[in-house]
């Protein structure tokens, strides 16, 4: 959604209200772009590595492949093109976001999907009704 500045200083609330439910807001100065609005989220503490060494077990054939996970063709991004996909690439932002998410929900691949549908203004294609408590837009699958 584009709005010019006008309208976002009478309309803010209900801008920003759609900004936390995963609509991209941009704000635009002479007709052309100039800021977006998006909802706050705040940074992290940094982590120190290594604070777990010696207390976590993995086994030894951890990283060997497993026969049973179904491989993916040799022309996987033909096929999703074919079938009208666009490919979404996880960038940073999209994890740093995900990691600034409430604990409605603890499945980390969830949580990536979450967070790119609000950095990317999506609807995300979900079974999940734990997936609404996060204010994007879902399509019942």
């Amino acid at each position: 959604m584009k709005v010019n500045m006008h309208e976002a200083k009478s309309q803010l609330s209900r801008l920003a209200k759609l900004a936390w439910q995963g609509e991209e807001v941009i704000i635009a100065k002479a007709g052309e772009p100039y800021l977006r609005l998006e909802p706050y989220r705040p940074r992290r503490v940094e982590r120190k590595m290594g604070g777990l060494e010696g207390q976590i077990w993995m086994s030894p054939d951890f990283d060997e492949e497993d026969e049973e996970i179904i491989t993916a063709p040799d022309n996987l991004s033909s096929v999703i093109e074919e079938w009208g996909f666009e490919h979404l690439p996880l960038t940073f932002f999209h994890v740093e976001q995900a990691g600034l998410l409430p604990m409605h929900h603890r499945d980390p691949f969830d949580r990536l999907l979450i967070a790119q549908a609000q950095a990317e203004g999506l609807i995300l294609v979900t079974r999940g009704r734990h997936i609404r408590r996060y204010g994007i837009r879902t399509l019942a699958a």
